[in-house]
């Protein structure tokens, strides 16, 4: 008898304590920030994509909660540097990432001494923003679809070189992807960032890259490069004539890189709705997708769980692309 009532007392303490800390979470959502700031944490120098992006989601929670949201570039490491800070960081919602595979699901297979799990020390808020890269090749080359591309490759005594903003990027896992899927005989030549990988595919000096989809229009309209196909599921509205890899006979290949915002492991449920919310309801308003079109991105409204998934489906697979690609850190 006194075990049971031992076990009752137990269970009761239990359930008094999960209840305890719904209120707490529900008050904190109640009260978020409560006028304190919110730091927006962007691993990457000013003027990018991630940044960019930072900068309208922070505008929208200054706009919402009438503190500030303060982007911090904390460049350095491939990214690592600001994903390790906000990692570390107290777990109360004031403290956000906004993140790209680059920066953590790309570096968890890449890094042996990664400072922090992309997946179990981070909180999923939502997805920001996706976008897509594009195969593009000197016109020298005289390729006009992938078809093209694998048989000459395979038909050279030499690779074919394609460059990309570094060892890791998503421009050399595109093109490591493309490798394994069809077999095509392709170098990797890393360079540091996309602007000077692309002055060399100007130049003749390599043959191929998978570039930004802002920057590979720009030259294809100009009639510098040939693009011979784009990494995502569907076409682009700024390149409806170029098709995908996948309608380019590579059924399964897929390279769709994302922006999103991470908060620290253990934040408040409660917090993260109110922060997805926000996320959401910026993914849904028309003059974002037109502030998102110069970089060639889309709007990402997906479930924070969604997010969290997609974490850990990301990890497993450029965990496997790096294995097979044998590449390692610059």
């Amino acid at each position: 008898m006194r075990a049971h009532r031992t076990r009752i007392a137990c269970a009761l303490a239990r359930a008094l304590a999960v209840a305890a800390m719904a209120c707490a979470g529900a008050a904190a959502a109640q009260g978020f920030p409560d006028g304190k700031p919110i730091r927006v944490v962007v691993p990457y120098p000013p003027g990018g994509p991630n940044d960019i992006v930072g900068r309208i989601y922070a505008e929208r929670l200054t706009a919402r909660f009438g503190s500030p949201a303060v982007v911090d570039n904390k460049p350095g490491a491939s990214g690592t540097i600001g994903g390790d800070l906000v990692a570390k960081s107290k777990a109360d919602g004031l403290t956000l990432l906004i993140a790209a595979p680059s920066s953590t699901t790309i570096n968890a297979g890449l890094m042996p001494n990664m400072p922090f799990d992309p997946v179990k020390d981070f909180a999923a808020v939502s997805t920001l923003a996706t976008t897509v890269m594009v195969l593009v090749a000197n016109p020298a080359l005289n390729v006009g679809s992938v078809k093209d591309l694998v048989a000459l490759s395979k038909a050279r005594a030499r690779p074919l070189t394609f460059g990309s903003a570094g060892t890791g990027s998503a421009g050399h896992l595109s093109g490591e992807m493309l490798r394994s899927m069809t077999g095509a005989q392709l170098s990797h030549v890393p360079y540091k960032g996309g602007a000077p990988a692309m002055a060399d595919l100007l130049g003749g000096h390599i043959d191929l890259m998978f570039a930004d989809v802002t920057v590979a229009s720009t030259q294809v309209r100009a009639g510098k490069v040939k693009a011979i196909a784009v990494t995502g599921t569907s076409r682009l509205r700024v390149l409806p004539d170029v098709p995908t890899v996948q309608e380019s006979g590579v059924p399964g290949y897929e390279v769709v890189s994302w922006f999103g915002v991470v908060a620290p492991a253990g934040t408040p449920r409660e917090v993260i709705a109110v922060l997805h919310q926000e996320a959401q309801r910026m993914n849904e308003s028309p003059e974002y997708r037109t502030r998102l079109e110069p970089l060639g991105a889309e709007p990402a409204p997906i479930t924070s769980d969604a997010f969290q998934a997609l974490l850990a489906k990301d990890v497993e697979k450029w965990k496997k692309v790096i294995k097979d690609s044998g590449a390692r850190p610059d």
